[in-house]
């Protein structure tokens, strides 16, 4: 759980990536023990619809470094309570974060990752090490607090943390190895990671403003995502996913297109059909509100469905076809770009 801290002088890096601006944010609640089902193999059930979580098979589900900062970078902004218990909590980011990295996820109050073991990490004391980008940083005192790191140099850091000084979103926050907030910094659980083998160097491209663009990614995991926010944009891209450009436009007024994210496979989906967007709510999909708007004339924009349920926005004929040929289901036109 983790109490929600109030620190003097630190504020966080308050980047609000998502173009939605009507996301629902759950309160934290503060200085209540809550309770838990301690269960580790259990399955939990996801905030919004209650819906059960599926959880991946342990063996070779672990993630690179580059993937976890992938995964990571794309929380920012987001509530998370994966739980559904007592709102978003610090400890409701490291459980998607765990349950992202081995397909299991963490438990407990923040100050019991001090002592407790957990599929694919490692614990080390303060006095064993310093914190290193993908640890778990844990701080103890009370219920205590947790945060992800994402870069470090030496006992100084910096975390994606979760239920700060109120803040129910995951936002950015710079620490060292002392104290904050009357809590002491412990050490880190540390995940295991895959290795990375032959990964090319993505250069770091600078996205164009453009008020009427959507731009589209790809991710190494294959999904890809899609944004009308230049601002955020940018962010995936320095994240390391790969800039494909923008395939089809915006509009200020039209037809809404929603976007939404599921919390176990990491994948967006964006729909114009409102029925859909609130039929996936119920099945536990995150709702990330209006993605953007699209125009009431323009070209046709698809969307496919690979064999392993992934889905694509494209308007191009000759990607159709090759996705077809490659086992992809085009389910239609979407909407106008």
């Amino acid at each position: 759980m983790g109490v929600g801290i109030l620190i003097a002088g630190t504020s966080a890096s308050a980047v609000s990536i998502s173009p939605a601006a009507n996301i629902s944010l759950k309160q934290s609640i503060d200085g209540v023990s809550p309770q838990y089902d301690w269960n580790n193999n259990v399955t939990p059930s996801l905030v919004s619809g209650k819906t059960s979580l599926s959880l991946a098979a342990i063996t070779g589900a672990n993630k690179t470094l580059n993937q976890a900062m992938s995964w990571l970078n794309a929380q920012r902004g987001i509530s998370i309570d994966i739980d559904g218990a007592y709102g978003a909590q610090c400890v409701d980011l490291t459980m998607a974060y765990s349950n992202y990295l081995f397909g299991v996820r963490t438990y407990g109050n923040g100050a019991d990752y001090s002592y407790l073991n957990f599929t694919g990490f490692t614990r080390l004391s303060r006095a064993q090490t310093n914190p290193q980008a993908g640890d778990i940083a844990v701080w103890t005192g009370g219920y205590g607090h947790v945060g992800v790191v994402i870069s470090s140099s030496g006992t100084n850091f910096t975390t994606l943390e979760q239920n700060v000084s109120g803040n129910t979103t995951v936002q950015q926050y710079s620490r060292n190895t002392g104290t904050i907030g009357g809590l002491t910094f412990w050490g880190v659980q540390r995940p295991t990671f895959a290795q990375s083998v032959n990964v090319p160097v993505v250069p770091v491209v600078t996205i164009p403003s453009d008020p009427n663009a959507v731009y589209r990614f790809a991710f190494s995991n294959g999904h890809h995502f899609f944004t009308s926010n230049q601002a955020e944009a940018q962010i995936v891209a320095n994240s390391g996913a790969v800039y494909e450009g923008i395939p089809f436009r915006t509009a200020t007024s039209g037809e809404v297109v929603y976007r939404l994210y599921n919390l176990s496979s990491g994948e967006h989906l964006y729909t114009a059909d409102k029925n859909e967007y609130d039929y996936l709510l119920g099945k536990g999909w995150k709702g990330e509100g209006i993605g953007w708007m699209s125009p009431n004339t323009g070209i046709n924009v698809y969307r496919l469905r690979s064999p392993k349920g992934d889905h694509l926005l494209t308007s191009s004929q000759a990607e159709i076809k090759v996705l077809i040929a490659s086992g992809w289901v085009n389910e239609g036109v979407s909407f106008k770009g």
